[in-house]
């Protein structure tokens, strides 16, 4: 891993683009967890759709969902401080 945690990861991930993707970005990731309806559901859908095997619950993440929401927190306060004027 390239990355010391999957924080460092996001924080990675929203220096690196626009504020315009990471903002479309969290829309989409909005939308998915507002029509998704539950956590099997929702780790179908990052496996067969995203190619996605990580499994949060070994990091000790109480549910899919609960680990997304965090993504979102995490990426939307991340954002706040890289769009504030220095």
């Amino acid at each position: 891993m390239d990355h010391p945690d999957a924080d460092s990861i996001l924080a990675f991930y929203v220096d690196s683009e626009s504020a315009s993707t990471i903002k479309q970005a969290l829309r989409e990731l909005d939308q998915f967890l507002a029509t998704t309806e539950d956590d099997a559901a929702i780790e179908k859908a990052l496996y067969h759709s995203f190619y996605m095997s990580y499994l949060p619950t070994g990091d000790g993440w109480p549910s899919q969902r609960a680990w997304l929401e965090h993504v979102r927190e995490q990426v939307q306060m991340l954002l706040a401080k890289k769009e504030e004027p220095e």
